[in-house]
């Protein structure tokens, strides 16, 4: 992955909620990167941001060591002018799911205006935890992106599913399900899982069992982010390009908790 260390000044001040990252021509050369690509800031957060040419006079050896980032990257990015961050080129993939919500209390979570966010959004690069700006009735309105998948920078297109969740959410004012245990259902399933577990157990030199388990509990994470789950409820995730099905035994503390980014799920036929 190309990357490189920059300082970190200001850019676009009259375009504070603007995802943007200024960069010298050198710079941009040296990434390989043009005006309008995306990059990736990592401070103490990660953060997306669009390169835009650096327009400020500075020295030559000044030039090659800054990155000029909106107020928006850089609360994004948890840094302040004159730290040190790493720029780098990620692989952005096409997201497939992106989950919002609102800082905003007064706003009707529908399908009309997940729609009309989507639109706006569109071709537009996001990451967990970040705060994206919508201009809704002409005023400049705040989401948080709670889950994507898959992880990591994605660009929002006409096949994402972009899901609004409530204000309350982020304020974690839901009861929460700290976790989830599922059983698989139908033989299928059972065979499907089985194979998993027989893979991970023989190669145990070279797979990591923890990190297994982690992605597919990540995997049902984002996909039920923000909803309610209660016991018997039936849910979903492809293992070997194969659907599996499971269903819900027991939710802690209890059922009709929600999803939240803590919760666990964990698929009982992996660990006996």
């Amino acid at each position: 992955m190309r990357e490189i260390r920059l300082k970190v000044i200001e850019a676009h001040k009259e375009k504070a909620e603007m995802k943007v990252a200024c960069l010298c021509e050198e710079i941009m050369d040296r990434l390989g990167v043009d005006e309008d690509d995306i990059i990736e800031i990592v401070g103490k957060r990660t953060a997306s941001a669009i390169v835009h040419r650096l327009k400020v006079k500075l020295e030559p050896e000044v030039r090659e060591k800054v990155v000029g980032l909106t107020e928006l990257v850089r609360s994004n990015a948890d840094v302040n002018i004159g730290d040190e961050v790493l720029v780098k080129v990620p692989e952005v993939k096409a997201a497939a799911i992106v989950k919002l919500a609102s800082l905003r209390s007064k706003i009707t979570t529908d399908e009309s205006l997940a729609s009309f966010v989507k639109k706006r959004l569109l071709n537009y690069p996001v990451c967990e935890g970040e705060v994206v700006y919508v201009s809704l009735l002409g005023q400049p309105t705040a989401f948080k992106v709670l889950a994507t998948r898959p992880k990591g920078v994605v660009k929002i297109v006409d096949s994402t599913q972009l899901i609004l969740l409530e204000k309350t959410l982020v304020e974690e004012a839901y009861p929460e399900a700290l976790w989830v245990i599922l059983e698989p259902l139908g033989n299928v399933s059972c065979t499907i899982l089985s194979e998993l577990k027989s893979i991970v157990e023989k190669y145990s030199s070279i797979i990591s069992k923890e990190e297994t388990l982690k992605v597919l509990s990540d995997e049902l994470k984002t996909k039920y982010l923000g909803e309610p789950i209660h016991i018997r409820d039936e849910v979903s995730l492809e293992l070997f390009d194969k659907k599996v099905h499971l269903k819900v035994k027991y939710v802690f503390p209890k059922t009709g908790c929600y999803v939240t980014k803590n919760t666990k799920f964990i698929i009982s036929a992996l660990y006996s």
